[in-house]
């Protein structure tokens, strides 16, 4: 019985990360073909968002970046 929990717990967590996996390319490829600012402000806050608890460094330079875009935006 324990070992059929730990294979279904093992299943689930292993096709999450292949839809994460995705959305995070499909959120990149969004990012390259974005024109505005607004778009690409808004791509760069959900790429943060779906990192902020695996990667740190990584989200502190989108953050840079989207700010950036928030300031062109606004000026």
């Amino acid at each position: 019985m324990k070992k059929s929990h730990l294979l279904v717990f093992a299943l689930v967590a292993f096709l999450v990360s292949i839809g994460k996996k995705r959305e995070q390319d499909s959120l990149q490829t969004l990012l390259k073909s974005s024109k505005s600012d607004t778009n690409r402000v808004r791509v760069l806050n959900k790429i943060c968002w779906n990192n902020r608890l695996e990667n740190g460094g990584m989200v502190v330079r989108i953050d840079a970046r989207a700010e950036a875009g928030r300031r062109r935006i606004s000026s």
